[in-house]
């Protein structure tokens, strides 16, 4: 057994590639549209920040808006924090600190997340913010335009995030860890590495989807899976089905619209207006206004091992090319993280390009 001296010195860049993990914070930066850095209870940066979508020349923010001055309250080095904190600046930017767990055996923090700033609730307008800064001594003119390249969140929209972090990131560096040649070899049996992986998927799907449906203003969806038995299609997560129609809900490779769709590799929009009339045809609920429907491909993979659905019965709610976009950018985050519950090795190219 490894002793208690070489559990405590393993780091997370141990565990997990730092170029796989960069890949990974690539993909919450991008679907987050905000700043994340991955950093050690010390502070100390263990990849590269990735920006997301700012634009803005990184020296202007982070000088102008002081990023970095939130960690000695967000992370002090006395008692670092265990659980998911969030600060608010005086300058009225909003931070998150979410530990990133290693609960194999005697649970331990491994590293944090650090997300934002970003800008959380009612976005200030120019006169406010400009009285504000102000009374604070800060110069309103340089900062204020730096302001507008911030992505706003409702405080449930930014909690979702939070919470996409905290389980993601856990997960993955927990399934990491099993597959460790020094934790392989005190493994009790394949069965239970396979059980663990299976119960890590399911729970990273249903977050996966619970974040689907908030971002884009779903009523609700569903993860449905590859089974080997039947070579079925069957539901392995959803929001706003009954019990009864989880279990009652399948579907042949190749056939019904999810069938369909994950023999494409494809991201669709179902509904009257943009669907094919192949899809037309297949449209079984008239209650439901529009559908996304997107295959979901691990990297590594050679072909899809399910499909996200999301549904809408509101005609304001209907599905947009910029819901399309959004999606695409959370499957290419659910594709790095299923990836990462599976051995480390080269990414195989996925030939299923999303469309």
């Amino acid at each position: 057994m490894a002793s208690a001296g070489a559990e405590k010195s393993l780091r997370l860049t141990d565990v997990v590639e730092e170029k796989r993990w960069l890949r990974l914070q690539d993909c919450f930066a991008n679907v987050l549209g905000m700043l994340v850095r991955t950093v050690s209870a010390s502070r100390d940066l263990l990849v590269e920040p990735s920006w997301g979508s700012l634009r803005q020349p990184t020296e202007s923010l982070i000088d102008g808006l002081r990023i970095g001055d939130e960690l000695e309250s967000l992370l002090p080095f006395q008692n670092p924090p265990k659980t998911v904190s969030i600060l608010t600046v005086p300058l009225g930017l909003t931070y998150a600190l979410v530990p990133i767990h290693l609960r194999t055996g005697v649970e331990r923090l491994v590293a944090y997340f650090i997300i934002g700033p970003a800008i959380v609730g009612v976005r200030e307008n120019e006169s406010q913010f400009c009285k504000r800064a102000e009374a604070l001594g800060l110069n309103a003119d340089r900062i204020w335009p730096l302001l507008l390249f911030l992505r706003s969140y409702t405080h449930s929209g930014f909690r979702q995030a939070i919470e996409l972090l905290d389980e993601v990131g856990s997960s993955l560096i927990e399934f990491a860890y099993q597959l460790h040649p020094s934790h392989l070899a005190l493994a009790s049996s394949t069965l239970a590495v396979e059980a663990r992986h299976v119960t890590r998927r399911d729970r990273l799907l249903k977050v996966l989807l619970d974040a689907a449906v908030k971002c884009t203003g779903a009523d609700g969806g569903s993860v449905m899976l590859y089974t080997p038995a039947g070579d079925r299609l069957t539901i392995a997560a959803a929001v706003g089905l009954s019990d009864q129609v989880v279990a009652q809900t399948c579907s042949r490779r190749g056939e019904g619209i999810a069938g369909v769709v994950a023999r494409e590799c494809s991201i669709r929009i179902i509904d009257k207006t943009h669907a094919q009339e192949r899809f037309k045809s297949l449209m079984q609920r008239p209650e439901l206004v529009s559908s996304l429907v997107a295959s979901l491909i691990p990297e590594a993979n050679q072909e899809p091992i399910g499909v996200l659905n999301l549904r809408t019965s509101r005609l304001e709610s209907r599905f947009t090319q910029d819901h399309v976009e959004l999606l695409r950018r959370l499957l290419d985050l659910a594709s790095t993280a299923l990836s990462s519950l599976s051995p480390l090795s080269s990414s195989k190219a996925n030939p299923c390009a999303q469309s």
